[in-house]
Formats: structure tokens, C-alpha cells, sequence
């Protein structure tokens, strides 16, 4: 709550200066009948997301002990990159989307989401395959203290790269839903919501006997998967198509790339006497690997020239706007 207070309080001096005069309250104002409009659709597929993790804890639940919170450590690990990166390029770019379509600036817009894609594929995809390469060691290194036992750890690990799998579609998801609602797609977002939440359910019905966590998670990237297929065509349509040619491409290329820089780790891996017992050790062996990790990739795809190296430079070390980088109506 203090966070949040505090978040808060950061943003009320530029939001005061901005507007230049003292708040105040308009219940007739249009604009509050259009975000109540939109509110409820909003309010629904929210409710499908949750209704979508209440079934896996209940189907969770009859497993065997400690399922539950394997799958939640897992879930945590595989977010923090889509916090860290993806999260941080959809808030900046949702309201250009919205005022790129207020000025009926198609052009910009479909610029916007295939860069957009480009920088989530470029930030996901050698980060969902270092997780999976490295699955044990980061459950070792970040939880394995105190009651989280070794036997834990490898329960937690093995259940990592079921949801890793489901990271590039999860991200692709967050700015699609976005430029969806921009563009006053409500009802058909949130509608694909709704419908994933359906097909999760019965995959993971279908799948639990066998696969147990696995199958739930993998269901769970299933779905999430499906709706990235349902939300690129809704934003296909809206927006008369965007250049799918080119993110395409770029996930063949970095594709390439991270499979690469997982090659290299495995020699490096083989040569490696078995770690040491002790935090130090741990946390130290790890930040090798993800450096090392890091550098190869990052090293590759400026060697071939790779379009997102740049653009994560603009965005985020320039801290140059997504506006700058398309045409203006």
C-alpha cells in the first residue's frame, strides 16, 4: 500500500501541472460514460483471468504436495522478465496507440505494434530459452534456503520451462490486448479472453491425468498461445494489416540467435566442475552464466544486424518516445 501511495504522489505534480488548473468532478462529463462503457468489458475479462487461475489451484489441489507452490515460484521467475521489459514498453507505448488512432493515423499504428513485436520477441525469446537452460540453477540460487529444499528445487525446475514456453506469447498478449483497447476493441478482447479461458480449462481436464503441474502449465501456455493468434487478427483487422513480414523475420533471427547463445552455454556448462555449496558460490556461478549468456546473444545479433538492438537503444537507454519512430499524420 505504501508503494502504491507512493506511486501515487509521484505522478500528482506533473498530472497538476499539466492540466493547469485545479481538478473537478463532471459526472455528465462524455468521457465518463465512455470508460464506464468500457469498464464492463474490461471488468469481465479480468474475471476470466481469475476464474482461469482459481481452476489451476483447484486441479492443483488433488495433486501431490507442493504443486501448488511449485507451479506459483515458477510463475513468479518466468514473469520478471515480461515486468521488467515488456511491461514497462506497453505502458509507454498504450497511449500512443490511442492518440495515433484518435487521428486516424493508421500508418503509425501498424509501425507501432510491428516494433512493438519485434521488441517483445527480442526480450522474451533468449530469455525464456536462458530459463529454461538454466531452470536449476536460478530456482537453486534465488529460493533454495531454509524449508525449500533441494527436493523442492527440482520440483520447481522441472516445472520452469512448461511455463517459460508460454513467455513470448504472454508478452505478445499484454501489447496486443493494449493496442486492441486503443483502437475500441473492447468487447472482441475481452470476448478472446473469455474463449482462451474456456480452451485452458479443458486442455488442462485433458491433460492433468497424464502430465499432473506439467499438463496445467502446458495448457496454460496453450491457451495463452491462441490468444495471441486471436488478438493479432482482431488487431489485423482493425487496423487493414500491419508488417507481419518483418516481426516474422525478426523472430527467425533472434530465434537463431538465442538457440546459439544455448549451444554455447551447453559447452561452457561441460567443462564446468559441479558448483560449490554456499549462497556465494551460487549467486557468483550464476551471474557468469547470464552474463556470458547475454553477451553471446547481444554480441550476435549485432553481428547480423539485428533491427531490435537498435530499438532498445532508442527506447531504452536514449529513452526516445515510440512517436518519434513512426510518421506523424
Amino acid at each position: 500500500m505504501a508503494g502504491y501511495c507512493a506511486q501515487l504522489a509521484i505522478q500528482v505534480p506533473a498530472f497538476l501541472a499539466l492540466v493547469g488548473v485545479r481538478p473537478r468532478i463532471d459526472l455528465h462529463h462524455p468521457g465518463i460514460k465512455r470508460v464506464l462503457e468500457t469498464l464492463v468489458p474490461v471488468a469481465v475479462g479480468s474475471a476470466a483471468g481469475q476464474v482461469a487461475l482459481l481452476f489451476d489451484r483447484f486441479f492443483a489441489s488433488g495433486l501431490s504436495v507442493g504443486s501448488i507452490s511449485g507451479m506459483n515460484y515458477a510463475t513468479k521467475i518466468v514473469g520478471f522478465p515480461q515486468q521488467l521489459f515488456v511491461a514497462a514498453l506497453a505502458t509507454v507505448i498504450f497511449p500512443v496507440f490511442a492518440g495515433q488512432f484518435a487521428n486516424r493515423n493508421r500508418p503509425a499504428i501498424r509501425r507501432i505494434i510491428a516494433l512493438s513485436l519485434q521488441m517483445v520477441i527480442f526480450c522474451t525469446v533468449p530469455s525464456a530459452l536462458g530459463l529454461i537452460m538454466l531452470a536449476g540453477p536460478i530456482v537453486r540460487t534465488l529460493l533454495e534456503r531454509g524449508a525449500f529444499t533441494p527436493e523442492v528445487t527440482v520440483l520447481c525446475a522441472s516445472l520452469l520451462p512448461y511455463v517459460a514456453a508460454g513467455l513470448v506469447a504472454l508478452a505478445a498478449n499484454v501489447v496486443l490486448t493494449r493496442c486492441a483497447f486503443a483502437c475500441g476493441q473492447a468487447r472482441l478482447t475481452v470476448a478472446a479472453s473469455v474463449l482462451t479461458v474456456a480452451v485452458n480449462v479443458a486442455l488442462s481436464i485433458l491433460w492433468l491425468p497424464s502430465l499432473g503441474a506439467r499438463g496445467l502449465l502446458l495448457a496454460n501456455t496453450v491457451s495463452q498461445t491462441l490468444q495471441t493468434v486471436i488478438l493479432g487478427l482482431i488487431v489485423w483487422r482493425v487496423l487493414g494489416g500491419f508488417d507481419a513480414l518483418s516481426v516474422g523475420r525478426s523472430f527467425l533471427k533472434i530465434l537463431g540467435c538465442s538457440s546459439i547463445m544455448v549451444a554455447a552455454l551447453l559447452v561452457v556448462q561441460s567443462f564446468e566442475p559441479p558448483v560449490t555449496s554456499g549462497e556465494l558460490p551460487r549467486i557468483v556461478s550464476l551471474g557468469e552464466h547470464l552474463a556470458f549468456a547475454t553477451a553471446v546473444f547481444l554480441g550476435l545479433a549485432r553481428l547480423f544486424d539485428s533491427e531490435e538492438v537498435h530499438l532498445a537503444i532508442t527506447l531504452f537507454i536514449r529513452r526516445q518516445r515510440p512517436r518519434e519512430l513512426v510518421p506523424l499524420p
